[in-house]
């Protein structure tokens, strides 16, 4: 969007929840969203599930964040690099604080 950029990112873990938080500048003035993931691998696929978010402290239904993530826009196409990597994972597992990736296996060429 036009005169709106990425300020800063934070990302909280929580166990099973991963809360992503954007400070946007909007022509100078500072805009706090948040959306929050369950992170899981189904069929070798990354699978990011919305379970909640919030617009400032507004807290937003997790049926509603499903039509809210176009304010998170300018945040996504800054992590496509980082989305790309988590097809490569095999599991997923998020705790208090931290984030536990497994990569999968590579076959060997004979």
């Amino acid at each position: 969007m036009p005169g709106v950029q990425l300020a800063r990112a934070y990302v909280h873990c929580e166990p099973g929840v991963l809360h992503m938080t954007s400070e946007l500048s909007a022509f100078g003035l500072p805009l706090f969203s948040r959306i929050d993931y369950k992170l899981e691998i189904k069929d070798g696929k990354f699978i990011p599930t919305i379970v909640g978010g919030a617009f400032g402290r507004l807290s937003i239904d997790p049926q509603a964040m499903q039509y809210c993530d176009y304010a998170f826009g300018t945040l996504f196409t800054s992590l496509q690099r980082e989305h790309k990597q988590m097809d490569k994972m095999q599991t997923v597992v998020v705790g208090d604080g931290t984030i536990s990736l497994t990569t999968k296996g590579v076959a060997l060429g004979r």
